[in-house]
């Protein structure tokens, strides 16, 4: 439950003593907590919200989402890196009302371009909200101050600009420097093209780009260094196939994982999804994995990814 739904439903019940006509919308996929959805929609039934509070379930078409709501909550209780939803959500002109953990408050300036309040503070929650619902011109400002500050923040010159400085400055390459990673560059320049995407994900929803494309760009180099992640979830067939020319021309290919939580196969959600690609690809090419560990109880699962990860 770290992500705050109930946080969120708590807040609900205090609004709807002043807002009776305000509905609420819960986006996102529960099943992978059984237990803890079940309560959820038991405190939903107890608190008399079952005609106020809608379950909706994960959501493919994030544009048409974002346009059915006037506020969209991130409620999440522990940090969170930077969720997509708040820089999608603000990129179309939403206002967002999340918890001041973790990168959140790098994208938002509370009381202007959004809001924030203390993780699983459902009482700070709900003022905010009846302030906003109280106010349309507030709400309407600060959603046009929200747009503003991503095209400002998060626009391709800007990211491109950060990463460039975040790999020279690391690299620290130069013309009189003879570095040996020097004939790498290529790669290096796939690989800001990918980070650059990486950055910039909720721009890809409003631009129909399809993560194949990603794919072929990495295929068409002469390096052998490819990356993919998460996004490639739903291109995965996409690029098992394209691997698989590869391996017909036998040629084995050095595959670069870039993962946001260690894959292991008790995880749930996506990551099991990850680690059974990569398990999958071993087979043919070189699986090279980096990822972060989120607790020292992950780490119990390494030796499990060494044995078909080369690193």
């Amino acid at each position: 439950g770290w992500k705050g739904v109930h946080t969120f439903l708590m807040a609900a019940v205090e609004i709807n003593k002043i807002f009776p006509e305000a509905q609420f919308l819960v986006a996102g996929d529960l099943t992978a907590s059984p237990e803890y959805s079940q309560k959820l929609e038991e405190f939903v039934q107890l608190a008399g919200l079952e005609t106020k509070v809608k379950f909706i379930g994960f959501q493919e078409d994030i544009p048409k989402t974002l346009s059915a709501l006037d506020i969209v909550v991130v409620p999440s209780r522990r940090p969170d890196p930077l969720p997509n939803v708040v820089i999608e959500s603000m990129a179309s002109g939403k206002v967002v009302v999340a918890s001041s953990s973790g990168g959140i408050p790098e994208a938002i300036i509370h009381g202007k371009t959004g809001f924030l309040f203390p993780p699983g503070d459902y009482n700070a929650l709900s003022k905010i909200l009846i302030s906003l619902l109280e106010d349309n011109k507030l709400r309407q400002a600060v959603g046009v101050a929200a747009r503003k500050h991503v095209d400002e923040r998060f626009s391709a010159k800007v990211m491109s600009e950060k990463v460039q400085y975040l790999y020279e400055d690391t690299l620290k390459l130069s013309k009189k420097n003879s570095n040996p990673c020097r004939h790498k560059i290529p790669c290096l320049y796939r690989i800001f093209f990918y980070l650059l995407l990486q950055f910039f994900q909720p721009y890809l929803f409003f631009f129909k780009i399809k993560h194949n494309l990603l794919i072929n760009l990495f295929l068409r180099g002469k390096k052998d260094i490819w990356i993919t992640d998460k996004m490639l979830q739903e291109e995965c067939l996409s690029f098992c196939s394209l691997m698989n020319r590869e391996i017909e021309k036998k040629r084995r290919k050095n595959i670069l994982m870039l993962t946001p939580e260690l894959p292991y196969p008790l995880n749930k959600g996506g990551n099991i999804k990850i680690y059974n690609h990569i398990k999958m690809l071993s087979l043919e090419h070189n699986i090279y994995l980096l990822s972060f560990i989120g607790n020292g109880e992950e780490r119990k699962y390494i030796p499990g990814l060494e044995e078909f990860c080369k690193k």
